[in-house]
């Protein structure tokens, strides 16, 4: 007797329904598509543009308030100003003098030489001029009993504040007997704008007793005690200067 045959349902296997919804799934995902611009992308960015608008705005108001706080960067003057000390003849070379390899300093250059064997005397005391040492001084005010903790050297010497002058910076120099004018000299030094970047202090005994001298590149100004109005004429006309010709090649006075 001949068997009957029963249609045989198809199984989709697992694999195949899972295909199957997966394809049901809609292209933007389940969440649907995403879309791009509209009004609340608009919002957020006229927001943002708006925001650093206002930040302009608050800058800008308080920009001259913030550059007065800064500190002077070095930008001072390049002319003497009259009735603040008295220019000095600069230092020169009295003829044709190599110092590099193929680098002659023509008779009458301003002599700013550095680390010589033979040192001429300077012109003016205090120097305002002349050739020095190739390091610098560290700005500050130094008391009369000063002595380098490495030189064991007493006082500042001169052959490195020229160098500072040099960079634009001032220099003080004071040769005062009684320890009160010393005490006053350091308040008015402590007391001027950016002192760290361009002023040196320092006892010197090779002017009279009782005086004060001021220097700067190629400027000099001697005066009685502590005569605080004139200092800061002279610090305030000539800090950060641009007399030399290292500060000049620079285009800025060069801080400490």
């Amino acid at each position: 007797m001949p068997r009957s045959r029963r249609p045989q349902r198809r199984r989709r296997s697992n694999s195949a329904r899972s295909a199957g919804n997966i394809s049901q799934i809609p292209p933007g995902g389940l969440r649907g598509p995403v879309r791009v611009g509209g009004r609340r992308t608009r919002r957020w960015l006229f927001l943002a543009a708006a925001g650093v608008l206002a930040v302009a705005i608050i800058i800008s108001f308080f920009l001259p308030q913030i550059l007065d706080l800064a500190p002077d960067l070095g930008r001072g003057t390049d002319e003497y100003k009259g009735g603040v000390g008295e220019v000095q003849a600069r230092m020169t070379v009295t003829e044709d003098t190599l110092i590099s390899p193929g680098r002659v300093l023509a008779a009458g250059s301003e002599d700013a030489r550095h680390d010589l064997l033979e040192w001429p005397e300077y012109s003016t005391s205090p120097p305002t001029s002349g050739p020095h040492l190739s390091f610098t001084w560290p700005c500050g005010f130094y008391n009369v009993d000063y002595t380098d903790p490495v030189t064991e050297q007493v006082g500042v010497p001169n052959r490195r504040i020229v160098h500072n002058m040099e960079h634009g910076h001032v220099v003080i120099s004071y040769n005062l007997t009684d320890q009160k004018d010393v005490e006053r000299l350091q308040q008015v030094h402590l007391g001027l704008s950016d002192h760290g970047l361009w002023l040196i202090s320092r006892p010197y005994d090779k002017i009279e007793e009782g005086t004060v001298a001021m220097t700067a590149w190629g400027v000099l100004d001697v005066f009685d005690g502590v005569d605080e109005p004139r200092i800061e004429a002279f610090y305030d006309a000539y800090k950060s200067n641009r007399f030399s010709g290292e500060t000049q090649s620079a285009g800025r006075g060069i801080p400490c």
